[in-house]
């Protein structure tokens, strides 16, 4: 997070919840409420703006869970966890960073013959990002 200072987060998990206290509130000194929350909840989507306030964000970063599109998986298109980009979307329309990372598995790429890549390439293409596909291992 070189330059970079949290102001809000959401996460669904205590596990990474804790996890993430540990590392940028405990250690880092960051001041920033991070609670477990649903993202797809209105209200829990409106407490993060209410805590952004009027500050200009310049980068948002998520990860929509992987359990949809993991090769380990099963991959099931229907998966209402699938649609959760569309949730970080919605963020992202309202928020107008200057930059976006999106983080999940590999086994995306080829979900569909590669029609889930795209159609999330497109979505963002929609709303203004120029998108950048890479693979870290």
């Amino acid at each position: 997070m070189a330059g970079f200072t949290p102001v809000a987060s959401v996460e669904i998990m205590d596990a990474a919840v804790e996890t993430y206290k540990y590392n940028f509130i405990e250690q880092k000194g960051f001041n920033e409420t991070v609670e477990t929350r649903d993202i797809r909840e209105e209200e829990v989507k409106q407490k993060l703006y209410d805590e952004i306030g009027e500050r200009h964000v310049n980068l948002v970063v998520g990860g929509f869970p992987c359990q949809g599109f993991s090769m380990s998986g099963n991959r099931v298109i229907t998966d209402e966890r699938n649609s959760l980009y569309l949730e970080m979307k919605k963020i992202v329309e309202r928020l107008k960073p200057e930059y976006v990372v999106m983080e999940n598995v590999e086994g995306l790429r080829s979900m569909m013959n590669g029609a889930i890549e795209k159609k999330i390439i497109e979505d963002y293409k929609k709303i203004g990002y120029d998108i950048n596909v890479t693979i870290l291992n």
